[in-house]
């Protein structure tokens, strides 16, 4: 089963993604790395960042299903 794979630090921004991570946000690794995901998706990215928190709080790592929308999507819904 293929992963999307994807690190970020605490200020919110992408520091290593996979290549299935980027393609399912609708770019290449290089459009993701080292942008805050404020920047990328603004909608969404106070949940994904209070997520992460917590997840670094207790230092243990978890499997999240999140829906994202595409950078390149006009869509709103997720």
């Amino acid at each position: 089963m293929p992963y999307k794979i994807v690190f970020k630090d605490e200020n919110n921004a992408f520091l290593r993604l996979n290549n299935l991570a980027a393609q399912s946000l609708g770019g290449m690794v290089p459009d993701f790395e080292g942008k805050n995901l404020y920047n990328l998706f603004p909608q969404w990215a106070k949940k994904y960042h209070e997520d992460d928190l917590e997840i670094l709080k207790f230092n243990n790592s978890i499997n999240i299903d999140e829906g994202i929308i595409p950078i390149n999507s006009k869509s709103k819904k997720l």
